[in-house]
């Protein structure tokens, strides 16, 4: 699914501490610093509060998706009384954040003990607080990233910092997911996908941070017809892929500073060589009696084809997984030994159920497919 899913990071906070070594802090309880206290933002600063920011957000412009912006925030007490800094939180789950006291020590806030402030904060004193901003899987539109600085400061316990940018695609690729869709195992298949070097003329892939060994990836820089510079990334899944739903990001490094990596999303369905088709038009591995009449019979039939003959598929048992399964007869048919089976699976006249339902275990001899369900179900009227 694929798809991916979204990476959305504001990486690294640190909040490093220090007095101020000349000069009054901007601001004091009864002169609002430019930019905050607006009555109209319930999350600006009042005018009134000891917690402060003097220039609480930040417009990094235009940034490629991809690209790491960092940021330092300045806080301060412009009170009367010490305030404790009790919590730094991001809008995102995935930040980290530090605590830098005078000394020097670097302390992890998510292992202090529940409730102990992070820092004091003295009256003229301030802090610190650097964000890294990580735009890597971000949308690609104007975004803002809230940053809430939690204090004891009871006319302002939350001061929010904020941080805009207007994320743009540095490299779209067409398409921008590499569909494979059913491949049977040892077959190998070749998917490309080009993306347009409009703001990174001079990029190169360096290497691959993410890629399963069962997939090959050719990179080539080409002109398109409409005389524009590209990237076009044959990738191809080998026969060695495993079985299964494979939903996988590749993840390409680029020698630019800014773009500092590429994902590739993939998708396929790998599947056995050997074949179970029960001929329905919408799910070729499941059995359905549909309705029917109390006292009929009914059987439904199951063909097992093994396209490789090289290795052999031989079945070696069968049984029924269901309630019912005393009202349920299997017979196996060997069509050809290894290559081709038969199963047919016939309902008893007496079976007494208003709806059944189960599984065919078909266990084998084969590397790949030693054992397969198959789904039956039915109804009974009367």
């Amino acid at each position: 699914m694929f798809v991916p899913t979204r990476l959305v990071t504001v990486g690294l906070l640190l909040v490093s501490c220090a007095l101020p070594a000349f000069g009054q802090i901007p601001g004091t309880p009864h002169q609002p610093v430019p930019g905050q206290g607006d009555p109209a933002n319930p999350y600006t600063v009042n005018p009134e509060s000891s917690i402060y920011s003097p220039e609480p957000s930040v417009d990094f412009g235009e940034i490629l998706q991809g690209e790491v912006k960092p940021h330092t925030f300045t806080i301060g007490n412009r009170g009367k009384e010490p305030i404790e800094v009790r919590s730094v939180n991001p809008t995102c789950g995935c930040t980290v954040a530090f605590l830098k006291t005078k000394t020097g020590e670097v302390i992890d806030p998510k292992k202090l003990p529940l409730g102990k402030a992070l820092h004091t904060l003295a009256p003229g004193d301030t802090c610190e607080v650097s964000i890294e901003f990580n735009s890597a899987g971000q949308p690609t539109h104007q975004l803002e990233k809230i940053i809430m600085v939690i204090s004891s400061d009871d006319k302002q316990p939350a001061l929010r910092l904020s941080l805009r940018a207007n994320v743009v695609m540095p490299l779209a690729l067409e398409p921008n997911l590499l569909q494979f869709g059913e491949l049977v195992k040892g077959e190998e298949k070749t998917v490309s996908a080009t993306g347009v070097l409009s703001r990174v003329e001079n990029l190169e892939i360096t290497g691959w941070e993410q890629k399963p060994e069962w997939i090959d990836v050719k990179v080539e820089t080409i002109t398109t017809p409409a005389n524009q510079k590209a990237l076009r990334f044959d990738v191809t899944i080998k026969g060695t892929a495993p079985l299964g739903y494979q939903s996988a990001t590749l993840v390409a490094n680029t020698n630019d500073a800014k773009l500092k990596s590429i994902r590739v999303p993939i998708y396929a369905n790998i599947k056995s060589q050997v074949v179970f088709d029960s001929g329905s038009a919408t799910n070729k591995e499941k059995l359905d009696f549909q309705v029917i009449k109390f006292g009929e019979e009914r059987t439904r039939s199951l063909t097992i084809k093994n396209l490789n003959p090289a290795v052999p598929y031989a079945v070696t048992g069968v049984e029924v997984e269901s309630a019912h399964k005393d009202k349920l007869k299997v017979d196996v048919v060997t069509i050809t030994e290894g290559i081709e089976y038969r199963i047919d699976v016939t309902t008893a006249k007496d079976l007494d159920a208003k709806y059944f339902r189960g599984n065919l275990k078909i266990k084998a001899s084969h590397p790949d497919t030693p054992e397969k369900l198959i789904t039956l179900l039915g109804w009974v009227r009367k």
